[in-house]
């Protein structure tokens, strides 16, 4: 699996021996089949395993096992060594990358800790979009993890009142649950507008990566 992500993108020959003798190779192609699932890009794909590839060859030069957490001693001084003076951006995403490799359950999920809340539970068809949307924010914009978690709390709402108008994924939304749906908001006005910068954010993303067949943002009139 690795080798197709690995192509043009890194020492090929070096990382792919690596990962088939990696003691994690298992654990790697469990998280990487997952990430797939979820429809994350293979750019994405493709950098998420350098990092764990980097990672997972740290703890066999210290001869530790895999932790089960980011939290952990082992983890907690990798990511200390791995980018000590990087960018907010990029700590935020190499954390991210070593949580994920860590913390996905066996049915290929992670619960994402971003800001302090948590945001609604999504339903299947909504899900892969709205996570591969906040990892957008977090990896390319650079968004501080409280305004990521802002906005996919919002996208969870807005997801439960399309998928009870019957839409139940994000490549069949049109204009009319969207416009329901700020018509509804009881919001202060000037929140009810963080609401239409969230979605006129998410369907633009949406549209430009090809999982919306029209730009629908026009809709979002808050």
């Amino acid at each position: 699996m690795f080798a197709r992500y690995c192509a043009g993108r890194c020492p090929a020959t070096d990382y792919v021996q690596r990962y088939r003798g990696s003691p994690h190779k298992a654990r790697l192609d469990h998280v990487t089949a997952s990430l797939v699932a979820h429809r994350y890009g293979e750019a994405v794909v493709a950098q998420h395993l350098r990092e764990w590839m980097r990672f997972t060859s740290y703890l066999e030069a210290q001869g530790g096992a895999l932790p089960s957490s980011v939290h952990a001693p082992e983890a907690q001084a990798y990511l200390a060594q791995r980018l000590p003076h990087g960018s907010a951006s990029r700590r935020r995403f190499l954390r991210a990358s070593v949580r994920i490799l860590l913390e996905t359950d066996e049915r290929g999920h992670v619960r994402r800790r971003v800001g302090t809340a948590l945001a609604p539970t999504l339903g299947v068809g909504f899900e892969p979009e709205v996570h591969a949307y906040r990892l957008f924010l977090h990896e390319h914009r650079g968004l501080a993890g409280r305004t990521v978690g802002r906005r996919a709390r919002q996208l969870g709402q807005f997801a439960a009142f399309a998928e009870q108008a019957g839409v139940s994924t994000v490549a069949h939304l049109h204009a009319a649950p969207i416009q329901q749906f700020f018509a509804q908001l009881t919001q202060a006005p000037v929140t009810r507008l963080t609401y239409g910068v969230t979605l006129r954010s998410f369907l633009r993303w949406a549209f430009v990566e090809g999982r919306l067949a029209r730009d629908l943002t026009a809709a979002t009139i808050a």
